[in-house]
């Protein structure tokens, strides 16, 4: 069921990173929020894995200008700025824009609709959603915004949790689990390596590249099951760590194209760029 929309925006305004910092959500964000140790390393990771996976795919872009939508405390927009990119954002949480701010970044609060409303002449070489479209109660909408917010051979990006896959079913069946994939009201559209692209290529969009990042399910197939058992959840996270250290960018690439075909990861990635044939002009 979709929530009513002063229900969604009540809670993505405050109670998602209340429920963040209580460690109930995005586990990543709550590391790098707490600060320490613990968040130098998370960040540091992230900047091995999907921040330099990111970096690479933009170097496709027509040029440097970014918008990164739901973008959190600006993490990404922080690295981005440092490789040579002018990022800015677009934030629904106060205190999450008021965290990037503190750092000197170029992130404003609201959502897209209305950061398109206030900059009507905005256009941007592209468009980042790392785990926001799911979240959304209009996803077409959404990506049909970040189409027309694009230059011309724009680059969109989108990560999204993988689910209803087939590894997620065979987990699931061998430890008798329910679907906890399915979190309410957080995830309200689900997506996979399956559903996405047709719907890219029907909003004008031409798929460059795929990937989809550690099937932490595999885990679970091994028979560690950190979803009754969350205190294994932490040990299975760090394992996936070391091994993505330990290997080089590249190799990395290579890996999560090749999940990417087996339809397998714990969220897919695609590139995608803007075809121009679709445009009125």
């Amino acid at each position: 069921p979709v929530p009513a929309a002063e229900d969604l925006s009540a809670y993505y305004e405050s109670k998602y990173y209340d429920l963040i910092q209580q460690g109930g959500r995005a586990l990543e964000l709550q590391r790098l929020i707490a600060g320490g140790k613990e968040a130098d390393a998370t960040r540091s990771w992230l900047h091995h894995t999907l921040y330099d996976t990111l970096i690479a795919a933009l170097e496709a872009a027509p040029g440097k200008r970014i918008l990164d939508v739901g973008c959190g405390i600006g993490e990404f927009i922080a690295y981005a700025n440092r490789h040579g990119f002018q990022a800015q954002g677009v934030e629904p949480a106060q205190q999450a824009v008021e965290l990037a701010q503190s750092q000197g970044l170029d992130v404003e609060l609201g959502n897209l609709a209305g950061f398109a409303n206030q900059h009507p002449d905005a256009r941007f070489d592209a468009v980042i959603f790392l785990n926001v479209i799911e979240h959304s109660p209009d996803p077409i909408a959404l990506l049909t915004q970040a189409r027309s917010l694009l230059n011309k051979g724009g680059l969109l990006i989108c990560r999204l949790p993988n689910d209803f896959s087939p590894i997620q079913e065979l987990a699931r069946q061998k430890h008798d689990l329910n679907r906890w994939w399915v979190v309410v009201p957080d995830h309200i559209s689900y997506f996979n390596f399956e559903n996405v692209p047709p719907i890219l290529e029907r909003l004008g969009f031409c798929i460059e590249d795929t990937m989809g990042d550690y099937p932490m399910e595999f885990f679970l197939l091994m028979g560690r099951d950190y979803i009754s058992q969350p205190e294994l959840g932490r040990a299975c996270h760090l394992e996936r760590v070391e091994l993505e250290m330990s290997m080089p960018a590249q190799q990395l690439r290579a890996m999560y194209r090749g999940f990417a075909r087996a339809g397998i990861g714990r969220n897919a990635l695609f590139v995608a760029r803007k075809e121009s044939v679709h445009d009125s002009a």
